[in-house]
């Protein structure tokens, strides 16, 4: 694709342009605009999302104070709040993205960063303008869902979606932290020069999901969008470049509030059912009394019973039924795997160590986890974000079994050749 400038702007828009759009500077200072986006979401949402989940702790904490260990209020509190509780959670990274993408393209630099990702995106097929959206996806896939509706094309946009869950969030991190350690606890040395094997093996994680969701672009355009203007190498494309100007905090911060208002209300639904499903799951049939599960009753459960049925299928990964329903606990929220895990190997009282992960799992299981937990979709709240963005279940469905599968055939691989190096 040939691209023709045309800068019918003022002087001060043509000076700044000599940088932004210059081939060196230009991808910095776009780095610098994505690390502060990724800085907003990490650093000011952060602290906003704890302080909510604390809270929402608080009120099921009050609930079964108040009301006892009833079904009846454990369902409101442990299920339903529970989803009401991820959406509070989404809210603020949906505010804080939306502002700022929005501020990007009011004030004309999304037209800048089309230009310098142009060629770069066009060789997987993708539009320039998924690239913010993309990379506000290391905080959270649902935020990111709801700002590809800034990409023009509908076909492009549906390929974009349906990558953007392989790169990997923050929700991810606790479970990576964990079994990356597990696996090099019997290495006598975990330092290559000033670098640790545990840093390279969570950078080649990241680097795992981006390849991942690349490739996967790269087929789907070719099958999906053969004739779109971001794969042809032959077609030339005028670009008029808008002035630099001022956002309107107003339009801002209503584009922003009606995203919010959206999410709530269609993928909002999706998502307190599925909290209630799955507290089913885990509740039912009952061994014990409410809100307090034990090893013994989560076996038990429908979702133990699952995880069972579900072991043939894994054993090939090394994973046993508790890894499995486990699994099935993270699709509520990812960093349910943990938890879920400690109450299944008997350690409600202790917090499950680097030290537990060692000793219960091989480094070849722990390995073909941190694979299989890096390319499947194990979040209820994505596959709503993706149903409400494309209004309709087939889309999400398709999303869901091609990162399952992909997930197994890699971390099937990853335990044959870890097992083959004698780590099994």
């Amino acid at each position: 694709m040939i691209l023709k400038i045309k800068n019918r702007t003022g002087r001060f828009s043509r000076q700044l342009d000599r940088w932004v759009l210059h081939p060196v500077i230009g991808p910095l200072c776009l780095a610098v605009v994505c690390f502060s986006l990724l800085q907003l979401l990490f650093l000011g949402c952060g602290p906003l999302i704890d302080l909510l989940q604390q809270r929402l702790q608080s009120w099921q904490q009050l609930l079964h104070r108040l009301f006892g260990h009833t079904l009846l209020v454990s369902l409101l509190a442990d299920g339903i709040l529970t989803g009401v509780g991820s959406l509070l959670c989404l809210t603020p990274l949906i505010v804080v993205l939306f502002l700022f993408l929005g501020a990007v393209q009011q004030c004309g630099y999304q037209a800048r960063i089309s230009q310098l990702f142009g060629r770069l995106f066009a060789r997987a097929g993708l539009s320039p303008q998924a690239c913010a959206p993309m990379m506000a996806s290391f905080a959270c896939a649902v935020p990111a869902m709801l700002a590809l509706r800034h990409v023009a094309s509908r076909r492009q946009r549906l390929i974009a979606l349906f990558i953007v869950p392989f790169f990997p969030c923050s929700a991810r991190l606790p479970v990576y932290s964990l079994f990356v350690a597990a696996c090099f606890a019997h290495m006598p040395s975990t330092r290559y020069g000033a670098m640790r094997v545990e840093s390279i093996a969570l950078f080649a994680l990241y680097a795992l999901g981006i390849v991942i969701a690349f490739v996967t672009a790269f087929v789907l355009v070719r099958w999906f969008a053969p004739n779109t203007s971001y794969s042809s190498t032959t077609t030339t494309q005028v670009v008029h470049l808008p002035a630099y100007r001022l956002p309107s905090p107003a339009a801002l911060i209503a584009t922003a509030l009606g995203h919010v208002w959206g999410f709530w209300k269609d993928a909002g639904t999706i998502i307190v059912a599925m909290s209630i499903v799955l507290w089913g799951l885990f509740v039912f049939p009952q061994h014990t009394a409410l809100g307090q599960m034990t090893a013994d009753s989560l076996e038990l459960s429908y979702a133990g019973q699952l995880g069972k049925a579900l072991s043939p299928v894994f054993g090939c990964l090394g994973f046993d039924w508790r890894i499995c329903v486990s699994l099935l606990a993270s699709f509520a929220a990812r960093e349910a795997f943990i938890p879920t895990l400690a109450i299944a190997h008997g350690l409600q009282n202790e917090t499950l160590s680097h030290t537990h992960t060692a000793a219960l799992y091989s480094p070849a299981t722990a390995m073909s986890l941190l694979v299989f937990f890096a390319l499947s979709m194990q979040c209820m709240s994505t596959l709503a974000a993706c149903k409400r963005e494309t209004n309709s279940w087939l889309w999400p469905l398709l999303q869901w079994l091609y990162m399952a599968v992909t997930a197994w055939l890699l971390a099937w691989v990853t335990y044959q050749i870890a097992a083959w190096a004698g780590f099994a």
